[in-house]
């Protein structure tokens, strides 16, 4: 499934409710920087090029006090709930127990050793600490990050739905006057001897003037 990034959609100011929420995406990307810098202390680089990625996503849909957000925000969603759900498929198999394999040849045979260890074990070092702690870290910014976008995203398409509502009603409206001053100036045109302009509470009536036609007599000054 491709789903186009409609990177022409005019920006907009975004609703008040999704201004409230600026404080929650400043801490979604505090924890896209953290997820970072885990997996490139753990040597994961794939994933870490994958957070910074987000990050970069995030900081182009907040700037400018959310401009942007229409655009992206349905993308960048897709894309933290794919994420979430490969991190959570890999922390639900291994939170009951991490597997380690081990491989050794000798004599031209090739022997895999497996062993199973605790999620957190303190005899397996640092190193392997920081990485269930890195796995249960990114599991969850994932779901934060699909939850907020997709909240955004929802929040964006109610608002514009009663942007586009007001403004069917407005042109309703301005229609039907147009069409009630239009039959007014046709009956004033076609009755010109009372013509009424207007509605029913307001009305402007026009009376036609005869040319006097009687005997004209002159005043007299010695009166």
């Amino acid at each position: 499934m491709v789903v186009p990034l409609d990177s022409t959609a005019p920006a907009r100011p975004p609703p008040q409710a999704l201004l409230n929420q600026r404080w929650q995406w400043m801490a979604l990307q505090c924890t896209m920087v953290a997820c970072t810098i885990l997996e490139l202390v753990v040597a994961d680089v794939s994933d870490s090029i994958l957070f910074f990625i987000l990050f970069a996503f995030g900081c182009e849909m907040i700037r400018d006090g959310f401009s942007e957000m229409n655009k992206y925000c349905l993308m960048y969603g897709l894309l933290q709930a794919l994420a979430c759900t490969s991190y959570l498929l890999r922390f639900l198999t291994e939170i009951g127990g991490r597997t380690e394999y081990s491989f050794h040849k000798s004599n031209g045979h090739l022997t895999v050793n497996t062993s199973t260890s605790n999620f957190f074990d303190l005899s397996k070092g640092w190193k392997y600490n920081l990485e269930s702690v890195a796995e249960g870290v990114t599991t969850l910014s994932t779901a934060y990050g699909a939850y907020l976008s997709l909240s955004a995203h929802k929040l964006l398409t109610e608002d514009e739905a009663t942007q586009e509502a007001q403004l069917g009603i407005a042109r309703e409206e301005r229609r039907r006057d147009l069409g009630r001053l239009s039959q007014d100036m046709r009956r004033a045109l076609e009755n010109p001897d009372q013509a009424s302009v207007g509605d029913t509470q307001t009305s402007l009536t026009v009376q036609r003037q005869d040319r006097f036609t009687g005997k004209a007599y002159k005043l007299s000054d010695d009166d």
